[in-house]
């Protein structure tokens, strides 16, 4: 790892996929997704898709597409994830890496200063992305900014969201 910027120093295919919208960068690995989980219900399979798919995208990204992992991000993004923070890899927002990120999280429970709620924290690492991942619950101190945060937490209330 470089030491000023937390990232790979060797150059990986993904890195041009790092940057977020909302102005970060991820910093840990575009990891393909090989195990089996339940989402909404549904068993989930290889690829992170639907099991009874499964078969069928692992074989076109073995005989299509030559087992190229870049080539298959293309195709399938939300069948990868990232390890610094447990988001599948079709989620450009932001990094919520929650303080494990060498610049401050720019999630909103960092900017109000409280830890992510438990049913979120669930969510994320018993998701098809988030497992096996030990992430952090914050909040990260560098985030607090008591404006934003006042707003976050406003905007989060009004719309009913935890």
């Amino acid at each position: 790892m470089s030491s000023t910027t937390g990232m790979p120093s060797s150059s990986q295919w993904y890195d041009r996929h790092r940057r977020c919208t909302d102005g970060c960068s991820h910093e840990g690995k575009l990891e393909l997704i090989t195990w089996t989980s339940t989402a909404g219900g549904d068993r989930m399979g290889w690829g992170n898709c639907l099991a009874s798919e499964s078969d069928e995208l692992k074989e076109k990204f073995e005989k299509e597409f030559n087992s190229n992992e870049e080539k298959m991000y293309e195709y399938w993004p939300q069948g990868f994830r990232w390890t610094c923070c447990g988001t599948e890899g079709d989620q450009r927002f932001g990094c919520d890496h929650h303080g494990n990120g060498s610049t401050p999280c720019s999630c909103d429970f960092c900017k109000i200063g409280k830890p992510i709620p438990d049913s979120i924290h669930k969510n994320r690492t018993e998701s098809a992305a988030g497992k096996g991942l030990r992430l952090s619950r914050g909040p990260d101190p560098r985030s607090f900014n008591r404006s934003q945060g006042g707003i976050a937490e406003i905007m989060r209330l009004s719309l009913g969201m935890p």
